[in-house]
């Protein structure tokens, strides 16, 4: 039996921080969606949870889209591994190569 376990919920909070990064580095939420080339309308909307993020958007921001099998035992560790992982991109591989080894 296949059970379908997903954790969508640290996705869009990374594409908000990711935003609010890129906003206060340009200066405006027009310089990010002229430098993204998106509609400035797009960001206020993902800003304030009344649109998804789509995909087309998380890849101009620097994000990729990555399904894989895991048991369900070891979910909640990939996941808090993952976590960690994005907050501190500099651990990212080195994270990811212990999950693997595993």
């Amino acid at each position: 039996m296949v059970t379908d376990i997903q954790t969508t919920t640290s996705l869009p909070d990374l594409i908000v921080v990711e935003l609010h990064k890129q906003i206060k580095a340009l200066g405006s939420q027009k310089a990010v969606a002229d430098e993204l080339d998106i509609p400035q309308s797009t960001i206020t909307e993902i800003l304030k949870g009344r649109r998804p993020t789509s995909e087309s958007v998380a890849e101009k921001l620097g994000f990729v889209r990555i399904t894989f099998f895991v048991k369900k035992s070891h979910v909640i560790r990939i996941i808090s591994l993952l976590r960690k992982a994005l907050e501190d991109d500099a651990h990212l591989q080195d994270l990811l190569e212990k999950v693997l080894k595993k």
